[in-house]
């Protein structure tokens, strides 16, 4: 997906060789850009130093340099993988008369004009991000014998009356439509019922760059990258947007200057991030609805139904239909196979960020040469999402 969008900026060059002249600035109007996928925003704004939208850039007299900043601002955004650019082109600056006329012969070349970085080109704070890890998780259901007292005080319809478990422990006549399918699945009163191994995404995990940078370094496991990703340099072929429209050279395709760049990171590790924080937790909650597990119940029954094998696939669809309480105290009883432990992290998934990436570009003008005036151009920068 490509979203081009152009901000306009004016930019004013005043050359004075004896007194000052004055002219007419010219008008832009600032353009803020919103890039959406689901939930959470992508932002990009050219800015003052100040943080105030740009509409224009003063070079006085001598062109000297002048600072501006670019900037995204994810907000949850989920299109982890997009990357996005920021460019400029230029035109040529021209001669502006007192009424704003524009003389297009006289002016000073798009490649007289360069943006530079000075310092630290580049700058990322507020990171965050929503990680999903992976689990997968193996073990043995609770013997049918033993289901009678895990599920003691759920009121479960499978304990009581004809057919119930207590019936099924007692003996094997008379088994309800409801019990049948659970117990024979299980293998019987006293055999062990191993589970598959089943994948099943656990809970949303937060990750706040305190977190991210004392384990990994921030600046090398950032979930998207923008160091190295600006570009200094001049303005050689100019754009004839703005007021190089009607400018009788026009033609040739503009040089453009890259002012900011955003490449996901594909070597993020965050199961090494994710770890610490899930290590130790059980499978489901302890209580329907609970906290502090790594997947909910709702999660494994899923997983259970749809098992490529038919027995764990009957034993999921059975407990679909028993309550949660009965549910929880079912797959909370889940005991590890030898040696292992229920759950294992398989592989963690970035499902949102956020974060504020800048840029400092410069913007600077050679004037030598120029006869005395007020010149007038036009700086564009488009951003773009892939």
């Amino acid at each position: 997906m490509s979203l081009p969008r152009p901000l306009v900026i004016g930019v004013t060059a005043l050359l004075a060789l004896g007194a000052a002249a004055t002219g007419a600035a010219a008008q832009a109007t600032p353009v803020d850009v919103t890039a959406s996928a689901n939930a959470g925003s992508r932002q990009f704004f050219v800015e003052d130093l100040a943080g105030a939208a740009l509409t224009k850039l003063e070079l006085g007299t001598s062109g000297q340099g002048q600072p501006f900043q670019t900037r995204v601002k994810d907000d949850n955004f989920t299109s982890t993988n997009a990357r996005f650019t920021a460019s400029a082109e230029m035109t040529n600056l021209y001669k502006t008369g007192p009424t704003g006329t524009l003389d297009y012969a006289t002016k000073v070349a798009s490649e007289k004009l360069s943006v530079d970085f000075a310092g630290v080109p580049t700058d990322v704070s507020g990171v965050s991000l929503g990680a999903v890890p992976r689990i997968s998780y193996a073990g043995l259901l609770p013997k049918c014998n033993e289901l009678s007292g895990l599920l003691a005080g759920t009121g479960s319809s499978l304990l009581s009356g004809t057919g119930g478990l207590l019936d099924l422990v007692l003996g094997p006549l008379g088994l309800s439509s409801a019990a049948a399918p659970l117990c024979n699945a299980l293998g019987g009163a006293t055999a062990t019922s191993p589970v598959p191994v089943q994948t099943v995404d656990g809970v949303l995990v937060a990750l706040s760059e305190k977190v991210i940078e004392p384990a990994l370094g921030v600046a090398a496991q950032l979930p998207l990258g923008v160091t190295g990703s600006t570009e200094s340099g001049n303005f050689a072929v100019p754009s004839f947007l703005g007021p190089g429209v009607k400018d009788p050279g026009k033609g040739g395709i503009a040089t453009t200057r890259k002012l900011l760049a955003g490449t996901p990171n594909g070597s993020l590790d965050l199961d090494t991030l994710v770890s610490p924080l899930i290590d130790g937790l059980p499978l489901v909650p302890a209580i329907p609805g609970g906290t502090g597990a790594l997947t909910s119940v709702s999660a494994v029954v899923a997983a259970l139904r749809n098992s490529a094998t038919p027995a764990v696939g009957t034993v999921g669809t059975t407990l679909a239909g028993l309550s949660a309480l009965e549910q929880t105290k079912i797959l909370g009883g889940l005991d590890p196979l030898a040696g292992t432990p229920v759950a294992t992290l398989a592989n963690t998934v970035l499902q949102r960020i956020s974060g504020t990436y800048r840029s400092f570009p410069r913007l600077t003008a050679d004037l030598s040469g120029a006869p005395t005036g007020t010149y007038t151009g036009t700086m564009t920068v488009t951003f773009v999402q892939n």
